[in-house]
């Protein structure tokens, strides 16, 4: 039982824990402005990226790397490299090697899985 919650307390774990309830808040902030409140979807996305991305931060921040001192600015400029980046990677994928756009976006999502974790881990949270 120790071997087990030694390797839930493992930064990419928590990492990921944090990038799936991310994901969850996300698509539930989207769905209720769009559904409850019908605003535009356009409009919620706008309404909803900072709220997740503050979220985002706080939960790398606090749960995956433990650290106290304040970031954002480096969190910030790592998440406009990103949006580069990925619009970059997706291209590639779709095409450059092909994919389906939907396939692309997966890979795309599944290569910034990796990168991101270390990318937060070296850039913005490093100690």
């Amino acid at each position: 039982m120790d071997y087990f919650i030694k390797k839930l307390n493992q930064p990419f774990v928590r990492y990921l824990f944090v990038g799936v309830s991310t994901t969850l808040i996300d698509i539930g902030i989207f769905w209720i402005l769009i559904n409850v409140f019908h605003l535009y979807y356009l409009l919620a996305q706008i309404i909803n990226s900072p709220i997740v991305l503050i979220y985002n931060y706080l939960g790398h921040k606090k749960i995956t790397f433990n650290h106290n001192d304040n970031k954002l600015v480096r969190y910030v400029i790592l998440a406009i490299i990103n949006y580069f980046v990925g619009l970059g990677l997706l291209y590639v994928y779709v095409d450059i090697v092909h994919l389906q756009p939907i396939l692309g976006k997966i890979f795309t999502i599944a290569t910034f899985m990796f990168y991101n974790f270390f990318a937060l881990r070296l850039f913005v949270f490093k100690k």
